[in-house]
C-alpha cells in the first residue's frame, strides 16, 4: 500500500527476477566475506606459525610487500561488499553534486497537497501612540 504523496515508480523487472537477483547478491557477499576472512586468517597464521625457516620479520615483510603490490585487487573485492549500503544511500539522497534525483524533481513540481498545514503568520499589530 502506498500513500497518496509517494510517487509510483514502475519496475522494469518482474518481482521474481528481483528476488533471484537479491538472493544472488546476498550469496555472493557472504561467500566473498568468508573468502576474505579465510585469506586473512591464513596470512596471519603463516606469519605467526610459518613452517619454513624464514624468521617472523621476513614473513611479515613478504606479506606487506604483497599487499603493497596488490592493493587494487583489494579495492575490487570491497565493491561487492558495500554495494547494498551504497545503493541504499544513493536512493535516499535527493541531491548530489548539483544533480537531483528523479523523485526529488517530481516532488519539487508537485504543489503542497495540504495548504492548511502551512502556518500563516499574522502581521504584527501596530500600537497606537
Amino acid at each position: 500500500m502506498t500513500s497518496e504523496t509517494e510517487a509510483e515508480v514502475p519496475s522494469s523487472t518482474a518481482p521474481w527476477a528481483n528476488r533471484i537477483l537479491s538472493t544472488i547478491e546476498v550469496v555472493t557477499v557472504v561467500l566473498l566475506a568468508i573468502a576474505i576472512f579465510f585469506a586473512i586468517f591464513c596470512q596471519v597464521f603463516w606469519i605467526v606459525f610459518g613452517t619454513d625457516v624464514q624468521p617472523l620479520h621476513a614473513r611479515l615483510s613478504d606479506v606487506a610487500k604483497s599487499l603493497i603490490e596488490n592493493w587494487k585487487a583489494g579495492l575490487l573485492l570491497l565493491i561487492p561488499l558495500f554495494y547494498r549500503s551504497i545503493r541504499s544511500f544513493l536512493e535516499r539522497v535527493e541531491e548530489f553534486a548539483g544533480m537531483k534525483t528523479r523523485q526529488a524533481e517530481l516532488q519539487s513540481l508537485i504543489p503542497n497537497p495540504n495548504p492548511a498545514s502551512v502556518p500563516i503568520q499574522k502581521p504584527k499589530s501596530e500600537k497606537g501612540v
